[in-house]
């Protein structure tokens, strides 16, 4: 490799590495605990799911629609109570969402309720 090669793979190394730090800085105490709780489950369960890929998205469309019972149904090994369940179903919802805004509408809450119909009196 000559010495041009050699920076450049340097340089996106670092700024990778960089990227991933700014990631995880950005994340808050029990975004990082969710995440260490699922990548727990990943180990135990010997499945080979690396974070930030669609089988990783997919894995947590899965956690959302109960699949994964021992992540949903406190207290588990997993998840010791409703604080950590809730705090890893929004861990959920937050990194579907981010790689799958189609599925988010937020116009959806913007729906008028149905006029409300009085029964009439009938001799």
């Amino acid at each position: 490799m000559n010495k041009r090669t050699v920076f450049i793979l340097t340089s996106l190394v670092t700024i990778s590495i960089f990227a991933v730090v700014l990631v995880q800085l950005n994340k808050s105490r029990e975004d990082r605990r969710s995440e260490q709780i699922i990548l727990q489950y990943f180990f135990d369960m010997k499945m080979v799911v690396i974070p930030y890929t669609e089988k990783y998205y997919q894995f947590m469309k899965g956690i959302l629609f109960g699949e994964h019972p021992e992540l949903t149904n406190p207290p588990s090994k997993y998840v010791k109570n409703d604080t950590e369940k809730n705090n890893l179903l929004l861990y959920a919802i937050k990194t579907f969402n981010d790689a799958h805004p189609e599925y988010y509408d937020p116009g959806a809450a913007d729906i008028p309720e149905a006029p409300t119909v009085m029964p009439t009196k009938s001799n």
